[in-house]
């Protein structure tokens, strides 16, 4: 009888070995070596191809408040862009200012798509703030992150009662997008590839409760196996 047809009657735990799954992922290599491949093929395509490009622009401004003084600079004057950034990013994202950054830009992008290009952080322990803009144009990510900067320095000393506000630099224009990245994207969808391969051969080999060789015979049914006779379905047939 061919044991291949064998199927345990009983329910006992089935365990897993690395072995083993090493065994079933060589058995099945037709099958798991094109998940890795198209996952890697698709990968690339999507980042290269599909993913819109995105560039990025900043400048940076430098906050002078009107108590303090540059020959007697306090502590609190170098933490003032701790408190003030919230502040700062609330007002800049705000559609005062962006409605301005609109209207400069000739209503190419909406308040919200601007706020979306937005990202606004301090520099540790400086007065420096800086104004990053990621756009799917070069050219639009440096308009913005300018027309930020401009608008800046004439609303926010009065809108936060600050001395002034100086740019310490403007936006320039991007050479190559910063994103998608496509060696990295590819080598996420390589280690992703291997780890739905994984998975694969995992659930292969939990689901195959077919009896293929003496070691199954004991494993599962609980008896000992006095010699195996080979089945050769060649033969068979010709008969």
């Amino acid at each position: 009888r061919e044991m291949s047809n064998i199927t345990p009657s009983n329910t006992t735990q089935k365990t897993v070995t690395i072995k083993e799954l090493v065994a079933t992922a060589f058995r099945h290599w037709h099958i798991l070596v094109p998940i890795v491949v198209v996952c890697f093929i698709a990968s690339i395509i999507y980042s290269a191809f599909i993913v819109t490009p995105m560039y990025s622009s900043s400048a940076k401004l430098y906050i002078i408040n009107k108590a303090s003084d540059s020959s007697q600079l306090t502590s609190t004057d170098f933490n003032i862009s701790t408190y003030l950034t919230k502040d700062f990013a609330e007002i800049l994202s705000d559609e005062i200012v962006l409605s301005e950054v609109s209207e400069d830009l000739k209503g190419k992008y909406s308040i919200t798509s601007l706020k979306a290009f937005l990202n606004i952080k301090a520099t540790e322990n400086t007065r420096l703030i800086e104004i990053n803009v990621i756009s799917p144009n070069a050219k639009d990510s440096e308009k913005i992150a300018d027309s930020i900067c401009r608008i800046s320095q004439e609303k926010l000393p009065e809108i936060m009662g600050l001395d002034r506000v100086k740019v310490v630099r403007n936006g320039s224009v991007a050479k190559r997008p910063s994103s998608p990245n496509v060696p990295s994207d590819a080598i996420k969808g390589l280690l992703g590839g291997i780890a739905l391969a994984i998975v694969t051969t995992f659930f292969i080999h939990i689901t195959n409760n077919k009896i293929t060789s003496a070691d199954d015979v004991e494993k599962v049914l609980g008896i000992s196996v006095l010699t195996v006779i080979p089945f050769n379905q060649g033969k068979l047939k010709k008969k």
